[in-house]
């Protein structure tokens, strides 16, 4: 007994050494729920070196944007996604015939609907209107590998003040808190860039671009997503496809895809401690006496508490799969009880006929 009781102390070390090399790999990895607080970035690198930055091009040479992309919060019932505007940047040529202009103005223009447009979000109040003059000079191989010359940059970070934020909560999207943890979701937006450029009062030239996007996100704790950003060069909808026809049909328009889901070790760990859970049930009818079956339901009363506590990231996100498995799994238990007291109460009456 003495070595059986050695041999499993050493494997439950042993375990636990797995145990922490599992975890300290997952933080590394950046694994589901063992994710670190980390900013991620994603551009459309192929937008700088094609459209952008064109040698043909005679008006606005780039445009670039930072945009927030914050995923929606799993503590809350009522999610919201919201796309803000943190910077941009306007890159005008010094071949450029935008330099006859005093200023330009810009606009930004969200959609939504894909591929009929169903609303739309104008990131400025008014115009963003720079004066050219205020620009900093700059090489365009900084931005570029390979091209030569100089571009002038104007450069300006943003606010919700300034810059309103884009805020999405269709309620058959994002709202979805109730298939967590296997909730997932998209949504197709379209992007407009269109500018104008003013010498005095008048209007030289006015169109629109396909910027450079970069994305930043956050993801962890309540925020706990995988996230996949596309975008892709398209023209501007004609109104009879869904384009409000303010703008012309072959101007440059952005369609971009977000995509949310959750990561595989959270949907993994769900049915893992389901499965664990009901296997420990189903031993309850087989104890032997009442007092360990005291202990252990109460012991299981709390553990299946606790599933909530590991998995939920909050108490106020309203009613989930995960607290519909969770009573069920208290309803197995109350059944699993029952069957034992059942039991019993046979193995009374069975032993109560043969001594008669």
């Amino acid at each position: 007994m003495g070595r059986l009781n050695v041999r499993a102390y050493v494997m439950v070390l042993a375990a636990a050494l797995v145990l922490f090399i599992l975890v300290v790999v997952s933080i590394q990895g950046g694994w589901g729920i063992f994710r670190r607080p980390e900013v991620g970035r994603v551009s459309n690198e192929e937008a700088l070196e094609g459209t952008v930055l064109d040698p043909d091009q005679v008006d606005l040479d780039a445009v670039a944007l930072s945009v927030a992309v914050i995923p929606p919060a799993s503590n809350v019932e009522q999610r919201t996604l919201t796309l803000q505007l943190q910077s941009y940047q306007i890159f005008v040529a010094d071949t450029s015939l935008a330099l006859d202009a005093d200023k330009v103005c810009l606009q930004i223009t969200f959609t939504e609907g894909e591929p009929i447009v169903t609303d739309y979000h104008e990131v400025f109040a008014e115009p963003r209107c720079i004066s050219l003059s205020s620009m900093v000079t700059g090489s365009v191989s900084e931005y570029v590998e390979g091209l030569e010359g100089t571009l002038y940059i104007f450069d300006e970070p943003m606010t919700p003040e300034i810059a309103r934020p884009l805020i999405l909560k269709s309620p058959d999207q994002v709202n979805l808190n109730y298939w967590y943890p296997f909730d997932q979701f998209s949504s197709q937006l379209g992007l407009l860039v269109s500018y104008q450029l003013y010498q005095g009062d008048t209007v030289l030239s006015e169109d629109a671009i396909n910027p450079y996007l970069a994305w930043e996100y956050q993801t962890s704790g309540i925020r706990m997503w995988n996230v996949d950003l596309q975008t892709e060069a398209a023209a501007w909808p004609a109104p009879d496809d869904g384009g409000y026809g303010v703008y012309a049909q072959d101007n440059a328009f952005t369609r971009i895809k977000l995509g949310f889901w959750r990561p595989l070790l959270l949907r993994l760990a769900f049915p893992l401690f389901l499965i664990g859970m009901v296997l420990l049930i189903g031993l309850i009818p087989l104890l032997q006496d009442r007092d360990t079956l005291v202990d252990i339901t109460a012991a299981m009363l709390f553990g299946i508490y606790g599933i909530k506590g590991i998995l939920g990231p909050g108490a106020e996100m309203g009613t989930t799969i995960l607290d519909i498995g969770l009573i069920m799994l208290y309803a197995l238990l109350a059944i699993a009880v029952a069957i034992f007291f059942v039991n019993k109460i046979n193995l009374r009456l069975t032993e109560h006929k043969n001594t008669k």
